[in-house]
């Protein structure tokens, strides 16, 4: 997933809807890395979760375990 304007956007505007939003960092890549910053501190301010691939694989392998 590439975080431009309107990906965020839409991210956020899933969060106004009471969504709880999960990033992948490490499947994201950012034109401005200040602005991905901001996007993912904005995301775990609205009770967003900010994980990596890794931690989707492990948590991935327990639920179906």
């Amino acid at each position: 997933m590439l975080i431009c304007p309107s990906q965020a956007s839409t991210v956020f505007d899933a969060q106004d809807l009471g969504y709880r939003v999960i990033l992948v960092e490490d499947a994201c890549k950012g034109i401005n890395p200040e602005k991905v910053e901001e996007t993912m501190t904005r995301i775990k301010e609205n009770n967003g979760l900010v994980i990596n691939s890794k931690e989707v694989i492990k948590w991935t392998c327990h639920v179906l375990i």
